[in-house]
Protein backbone atom coordinates (compact mmCIF):
# COMPACT_ATOMS: atom_id res chain seq x y z
CA UNK A 1 0.00 0.00 0.00
CA UNK A 2 2.60 2.27 1.05
CA UNK A 3 4.71 1.98 -2.38
CA UNK A 4 1.14 2.62 -4.11
CA UNK A 5 1.20 5.74 -2.59
CA UNK A 6 4.58 6.87 -3.17
CA UNK A 7 4.37 5.69 -6.75
CA UNK A 8 1.33 8.04 -7.03
CA UNK A 9 2.79 11.27 -5.05
CA UNK A 10 5.99 10.47 -7.81
CA UNK A 11 4.02 10.10 -10.88
CA UNK A 12 1.70 13.72 -9.43
CA UNK A 13 5.76 15.11 -8.99
CA UNK A 14 6.49 14.36 -12.45
CA UNK A 15 2.99 15.70 -14.48
CA UNK A 16 3.42 18.60 -12.45
CA UNK A 17 6.83 19.56 -13.66
CA UNK A 18 5.76 18.56 -17.47
CA UNK A 19 2.70 21.49 -17.23
CA UNK A 20 5.41 23.69 -15.31
CA UNK A 21 8.05 23.29 -18.05
CA UNK A 22 5.78 22.68 -20.89
CA UNK A 23 7.36 25.08 -23.57
CA UNK A 24 10.36 22.76 -23.10
CA UNK A 25 10.42 18.58 -23.00
CA UNK A 26 13.06 16.16 -22.02
CA UNK A 27 12.44 12.51 -23.60
CA UNK A 28 14.27 9.59 -24.61
CA UNK A 29 17.71 11.81 -24.28
CA UNK A 30 16.42 14.56 -26.44
CA UNK A 31 14.99 17.79 -26.17
CA UNK A 32 12.07 19.24 -27.33
CA UNK A 33 10.18 23.01 -27.94
CA UNK A 34 6.33 22.58 -27.88
CA UNK A 35 4.50 25.34 -28.94
CA UNK A 36 1.41 25.76 -26.96
CA UNK A 37 -0.47 27.48 -29.37
CA UNK A 38 -1.00 24.06 -31.79
CA UNK A 39 0.60 21.60 -30.01
CA UNK A 40 3.54 21.46 -32.42
CA UNK A 41 6.67 19.26 -31.08
CA UNK A 42 10.17 20.06 -32.74
CA UNK A 43 13.29 18.73 -31.49
CA UNK A 44 15.81 20.90 -30.07
CA UNK A 45 19.08 20.48 -32.67
CA UNK A 46 22.73 20.25 -31.22
CA UNK A 47 22.11 20.31 -28.01
CA UNK A 48 24.13 19.58 -24.62
CA UNK A 49 21.75 17.72 -22.73
CA UNK A 50 23.15 17.43 -19.76
CA UNK A 51 24.22 21.17 -19.33
CA UNK A 52 20.67 22.39 -20.64
CA UNK A 53 18.75 24.21 -18.25
CA UNK A 54 15.45 25.88 -18.63
CA UNK A 55 14.69 29.50 -17.30
CA UNK A 56 12.19 29.45 -14.50
CA UNK A 57 11.35 33.21 -15.05
CA UNK A 58 10.29 32.59 -18.70
CA UNK A 59 9.93 28.80 -20.07
CA UNK A 60 10.86 30.15 -24.05
CA UNK A 61 14.51 30.65 -22.90
CA UNK A 62 16.94 27.90 -22.28
CA UNK A 63 20.21 27.20 -22.65
CA UNK A 64 23.10 24.81 -22.26
CA UNK A 65 27.02 24.99 -22.67
CA UNK A 66 27.73 26.07 -25.73
CA UNK A 67 24.01 28.44 -26.39
CA UNK A 68 21.31 30.04 -25.43
CA UNK A 69 17.97 29.24 -27.11
CA UNK A 70 14.26 31.58 -27.28
CA UNK A 71 11.61 29.22 -28.46
CA UNK A 72 13.83 26.72 -29.90
CA UNK A 73 16.07 29.27 -31.82
CA UNK A 74 19.66 29.81 -30.98
CA UNK A 75 20.49 33.30 -30.69
CA UNK A 76 23.04 33.59 -32.51
CA UNK A 77 25.85 36.16 -31.05
CA UNK A 78 24.77 35.72 -27.63
CA UNK A 79 27.20 33.44 -25.31
CA UNK A 80 25.90 31.07 -22.54
CA UNK A 81 28.70 32.66 -20.36
CA UNK A 82 27.52 34.81 -18.01
CA UNK A 83 24.18 34.50 -19.40
CA UNK A 84 21.31 36.11 -17.13
CA UNK A 85 17.99 36.72 -17.59
CA UNK A 86 15.55 39.04 -16.43
CA UNK A 87 11.88 39.53 -17.22
CA UNK A 88 11.34 41.63 -19.80
CA UNK A 89 7.79 43.13 -18.84
CA UNK A 90 7.29 45.26 -21.89
CA UNK A 91 9.47 43.65 -24.39
CA UNK A 92 10.14 39.71 -24.49
CA UNK A 93 12.92 39.74 -22.17
CA UNK A 94 16.20 41.29 -20.61
CA UNK A 95 19.44 39.59 -20.60
CA UNK A 96 22.99 39.58 -20.17
CA UNK A 97 26.05 37.72 -21.34
CA UNK A 98 29.34 38.23 -21.35
CA UNK A 99 29.36 40.66 -24.24
CA UNK A 100 26.65 42.85 -23.34
CA UNK A 101 22.71 43.84 -22.27
CA UNK A 102 20.25 43.06 -24.47
CA UNK A 103 16.23 43.31 -25.10
CA UNK A 104 14.38 40.80 -27.27
CA UNK A 105 11.16 43.10 -28.61
CA UNK A 106 9.07 41.28 -31.94
CA UNK A 107 11.73 38.63 -32.26
CA UNK A 108 14.31 41.14 -32.64
CA UNK A 109 17.67 41.36 -30.50
CA UNK A 110 18.59 44.56 -29.47
CA UNK A 111 22.13 45.28 -27.75
CA UNK A 112 21.67 48.04 -25.38
CA UNK A 113 24.42 50.82 -24.85
CA UNK A 114 26.13 49.72 -21.53
CA UNK A 115 29.49 50.91 -21.44
CA UNK A 116 30.51 51.18 -17.30
CA UNK A 117 28.36 48.55 -16.84
CA UNK A 118 29.96 45.56 -14.86
CA UNK A 119 28.09 42.88 -16.64
CA UNK A 120 28.94 40.16 -13.71
CA UNK A 121 27.63 41.58 -11.01
CA UNK A 122 24.71 43.49 -12.99
CA UNK A 123 20.79 42.89 -10.98
CA UNK A 124 17.60 44.12 -11.37
CA UNK A 125 15.91 46.03 -8.86
CA UNK A 126 12.12 44.73 -7.98
CA UNK A 127 11.48 44.23 -11.90
CA UNK A 128 11.89 47.92 -12.81
CA UNK A 129 13.89 49.55 -15.38
CA UNK A 130 16.48 50.33 -12.57
CA UNK A 131 19.53 47.95 -12.03
CA UNK A 132 22.19 48.05 -9.93
CA UNK A 133 26.04 46.42 -10.05
CA UNK A 134 29.11 46.90 -8.15
CA UNK A 135 29.87 50.02 -9.73
CA UNK A 136 26.45 52.09 -9.15
CA UNK A 137 22.92 52.10 -9.86
CA UNK A 138 21.79 52.47 -13.47
CA UNK A 139 18.16 53.63 -15.25
CA UNK A 140 17.63 51.31 -18.62
CA UNK A 141 15.64 53.98 -20.58
CA UNK A 142 15.69 51.00 -23.71
CA UNK A 143 18.25 51.81 -25.67
CA UNK A 144 20.96 52.23 -23.13
CA UNK A 145 21.62 52.33 -19.51
CA UNK A 146 21.80 55.92 -17.38
CA UNK A 147 24.33 56.14 -14.39
CA UNK A 148 22.28 57.32 -11.52
CA UNK A 149 25.25 59.54 -10.28
CA UNK A 150 25.63 59.72 -6.80
CA UNK A 151 22.83 56.87 -5.82
CA UNK A 152 23.66 54.63 -3.34
CA UNK A 153 23.61 50.92 -4.70
CA UNK A 154 23.12 49.47 -1.46
CA UNK A 155 20.24 51.36 -0.20
CA UNK A 156 18.64 52.17 -3.03
CA UNK A 157 14.77 51.25 -3.70
CA UNK A 158 11.98 51.38 -5.87
CA UNK A 159 9.15 53.97 -4.76
CA UNK A 160 6.24 53.69 -7.58
CA UNK A 161 6.63 51.66 -10.98
CA UNK A 162 6.54 55.06 -12.79
CA UNK A 163 10.12 55.66 -12.52
CA UNK A 164 10.34 56.74 -8.95
CA UNK A 165 13.68 55.13 -7.05
CA UNK A 166 14.77 56.64 -3.97
CA UNK A 167 18.15 55.68 -1.60
CA UNK A 168 18.92 57.08 1.59
CA UNK A 169 20.20 60.69 0.67
CA UNK A 170 17.48 61.82 -2.19
CA UNK A 171 14.22 60.53 -4.11
CA UNK A 172 15.41 60.23 -8.01
CA UNK A 173 12.94 60.26 -11.00
CA UNK A 174 13.68 59.48 -14.89
CA UNK A 175 12.40 61.59 -17.64
CA UNK A 176 12.91 60.83 -21.15
CA UNK A 177 11.20 64.05 -22.21
CA UNK A 178 13.86 66.06 -20.25
CA UNK A 179 17.41 65.17 -21.99
CA UNK A 180 16.54 61.57 -20.66
CA UNK A 181 18.45 62.18 -17.46
CA UNK A 182 17.31 61.03 -14.11
CA UNK A 183 16.59 64.03 -12.01
CA UNK A 184 17.01 63.82 -8.55
CA UNK A 185 15.45 66.28 -5.39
Amino acid sequence: MKIKNLLRILLLFILLGSIVNAEYLKENGRIYFVDNKDGTKQEVKDVDFKTFEIFEKDYNFAKDKNSVYYKNKKLNGISSDNFKYFDGGLSEGIFVDKKGIYILSENKIIQLDSKGVDLKSIQRIDNSNYFKDKNGVYYMDWEKFVKVKGADKNSFRIVTPWGYGQDKNKRYFYYPERDKKVLTR
